[in-house]
């Protein structure tokens, strides 16, 4: 009897198992994320139906014929870290697609498995990439109109200096005061159109960041440089500016002069926000792989519309502003792999944030 009673509970455990494997196979099975898991011989042990979709693969038993579809994705998939995430174009059917892969590992009796999720993010990035161009256009349209229309509206005045209607105005009436409302206007369409000269050069800059040359760079060396560089303005607003680091020897592998940039850029906007004796202080930190390097500032903040805006070239909450700063930093963050993001509650604290993963 007690034998009966245990064979009935596992055959009820088989049973119980069997259903938990069938439930988990079809959310495997019908998950909107492709999905490819492994061992280290690249011998497939699963693959779901999004992943044989996305990739227009019906039967597949190692990762190495999918160099098909792209030479080298094979090691790609195999090289791919735990936690790592990538970004990669594949071209199938003649359609583009823009996966992005994240990988996973377990251990199956000592075994290790590796676990890929494929997602194909193309339409979303479409639609970003749509939305910041039409918000780069507007903004473009805003900068070019606003020199345009007066050099415009000169023009027509200057003509009106020196003709009726369609005839030259004669010598004789020609006055002193004429010319020199004539020359004003000149001078004015110079200046503007060296203004549009300057406007597309700045636009050139951001599209020729120089390659990365990294090197081991101790953070507190780089924000005491900049602490000196801005001492003067510091000193006179009164403005207080902390550093703060953990460890205190904390280095990071970044391009020294590219870095240094951001920073100063980053500062630069703080100073540029606070009232007189505001407070900044930069923070960085390593937590696990990843280092934290922030600017706080205790200004005026930044409204909800602007942070939908701030990294979009060309846009300045500044009169007078470029526009290119802090969008030349988001770049030059992602040449580091990193990101960089802004918090804002107005009137108690803007802070922005880069992080950047352990180069090894």
């Amino acid at each position: 009897q007690s034998f009966e009673e245990i064979a009935k509970s596992l055959q009820k455990a088989r049973i119980d198992k069997e259903q938990e494997h069938q439930y988990l196979k079809t959310i495997v099975e019908h998950v909107g994320t492709g999905l490819i898991s492994f061992d280290e011989e690249g011998k497939i042990k699963l693959i779901n139906k999004t992943a044989k979709s996305l990739l227009n693969i019906d039967i597949v038993s190692n990762i190495k014929s999918l160099d098909r579809i792209k030479p080298g994705f094979a090691d790609l998939l195999h090289n791919l870290k735990i936690n790592e995430q990538k970004l990669i174009t594949l071209s199938v059917n003649n359609e583009i697609l823009k996966l992005s892969l994240h990988s996973a590992m377990l251990k199956i009796e000592g075994k290790p498995l590796h676990i890929i999720a494929l997602h194909n993010i193309k339409n979303e990035l479409d639609e970003r990439e749509l939305e910041s161009w039409q918000k780069l256009i507007r903004i473009l349209r805003h900068e070019i109109m606003n020199s345009i229309t007066p050099i415009t509206t000169l023009t027509t005045a200057i003509k009106r200096c020196f003709k009726n209607g369609s005839k030259v105005k004669p010598f004789g009436e020609i006055n002193e005061e004429t010319i020199r409302d004539a020359l004003s206007s000149t001078e004015v369409i110079e200046e503007r159109s060296k203004g549009l000269i300057e406007f597309v050069e700045k636009y050139k800059s951001l599209a020729s960041l120089p390659e990365l040359k990294l090197e081991n760079l101790v953070l507190l060396n780089l924000f005491n440089r900049i602490k000196i560089l801005f001492n003067d303005e510091l000193t006179s607003r009164e403005i207080k500016l902390e550093i703060e680091i953990l460890p205190e020897n904390l280095k990071i592998m970044a391009d020294k002069k590219l870095m240094e940039q951001v920073i100063i850029n980053l500062v630069k906007n703080a100073i540029q926000s606070v009232d007189k004796k505001g407070n900044i202080s930069i923070r960085a930190e390593k937590v696990r792989d990843k280092y934290t390097i922030q600017v706080f500032d205790n200004g005026p903040g930044i409204t909800k519309e602007e942070l939908e805006n701030i990294f979009i070239p060309f846009y300045s909450t500044k009169e007078g502003g470029s526009g290119i700063g802090l969008n030349i930093s988001q770049q030059i963050i992602r040449k580091h792999q990193g990101n960089i993001h802004v918090y804002s509650d107005p009137h108690k604290v803007t802070v922005f944030t880069i992080s950047l993963p352990e180069v090894k």
